[in-house]
């Protein structure tokens, strides 16, 4: 049985991924407001805005680019990518922000196994700060970095499973606000089933 998705399926689920956009988006202007401002650069609201700004973002990936294909999901996955423009090379499709929220307390096992010492979260207003830290030791640094945000280059930086990884938000809100316009514009279409308004 083939699965076609209808149109009104497509509104809705156009409508669901411009939601976890827009949440996304909210969420990224908080954390540039709260880290932009010496006075409130290491407030820990930062890190309740970076969850939600990699949770947000990695539910539109969800949408479009399932972990677990169903016939169902890929039929959803490949009229989204069509409806929304979305290239293969996207950097809403980055595995790492969807690792980062899916496995967060994989690597918090990982810390506690190495005996839980040297646990890095913090804002850092350049790269050299952080780097100060590590002795310049970018492969292999002398924290568990659990959290780092690096705010002149809207950078943020945590343990992955192999090591330090660094996810630039600044490319990633590039490409939602290019996807929400895309969004909107296919839902205000005169013959979109769904609008938001």
């Amino acid at each position: 049985m083939t699965i076609e998705i209808s149109e009104l399926n497509l509104n809705i689920l156009i409508e669901e991924v411009l939601v976890h956009v827009n949440l996304a988006l909210n969420a990224h202007s908080a954390l540039r407001e709260l880290t932009t401002n010496p006075a409130t650069l290491q407030d820990r609201r930062a890190w309740t805005h970076s969850q939600s700004f990699l949770g947000h973002t990695a539910m539109v990936a969800k949408f479009v680019d399932p972990p677990r294909l169903s016939e169902v999901s890929r039929a959803r996955s490949e009229a989204l990518r069509a409806g929304l423009s979305i290239e293969t090379n996207s950097p809403l499709l980055n595995r790492s922000i969807r690792n980062n929220v899916e496995h967060l307390d994989e690597r918090l096992d990982a810390w506690i196994q190495a005996e839980g010492q040297r646990c890095l979260e913090s804002c850092f207003a350049t790269r050299k700060d952080y780097d100060f830290l590590n002795n310049g030791e970018i492969a292999a640094p002398r924290w568990f970095v659990k959290r780092v945000y690096l705010v002149d280059e809207d950078v943020f930086i945590t343990q992955g499973r192999n090591g330090v990884e660094e996810m630039d938000f600044a490319v990633t809100v590039e490409a939602l606000v290019e996807l929400k316009t895309i969004a909107e514009r296919f839902l205000s279409n005169d013959q979109a089933i769904v609008r938001i308004g």
